[in-house]
C-alpha cells in the first residue's frame, strides 16, 4: 500500500472513531499519541526494508542502486526516529560501509564516527542504569 493511502487510511480510522465514540478533550492528546506510534512503526518496518535492500544490493557490488535506498532509510529514520535511535546508528553505519566499500572514505569516516558515539552513548546510559 502507498504511503498517500496509508496516511488517507489512517485519517479516515480516525474521523470513523471520532464520530462513532466521541473521545473526551483529556484522553485525545493519548490518542493521537498511540496513533502517531503506530504510524512510527509502520514507516520504520518500510526504512528496515529499504536498509536491508541497499544491503543486499551492495554485497551484490550494486554500489550504484544500493546507494539512494540507503540515504532514503536513514533520512527516514532520523526523522521520524531521532538521530540516536539504534535503529538509526545502524542504518547509519550500514551507509558508511557501502560508502566505504566505493572507496569514498571521507564521506563515510564522518558517518562511522557518528554511529559509534551513539552506540557508546546508548551503552553509556544501558551501563549507568543497572
Amino acid at each position: 500500500m502507498a504511503v498517500r493511502q496509508l496516511e488517507e487510511a489512517l485519517q479516515r480510522a480516525v474521523v470513523a472513531y471520532d464520530t462513532a465514540s466521541p473521545v473526551p478533550s483529556d484522553a485525545r492528546g493519548m490518542r493521537d499519541w498511540l496513533i502517531t506510534s503506530a504510524w512510527a512503526a509502520q514507516r520504520d518496518g518500510e526504512w528496515a526494508l529499504m536498509d536491508g535492500l541497499a544491503n543486499e544490493l551492495s554485497q551484490q557490488g550494486k554500489y550504484l542502486e544500493a546507494e539512494p535506498l540507503s540515504r532514503w532509510a536513514l533520512a527516514g529514520r532520523e526523522t521520524e526516529l531521532g538521530p540516536s535511535h539504534p535503529n538509526t546508528l545502524r542504518t547509519m553505519n550500514n551507509l558508511a560501509r557501502l560508502l566505504a566499500d566505493q572507496g569514498q572514505f571521507q564521506d563515510a569516516a564522518p558517518m562511522f564516527r557518528r554511529a559509534l558515539a551513539g552506540a557508546e552513548l546508548a551503552l553509556h546510559e544501558e551501563v549507568g542504569a543497572s
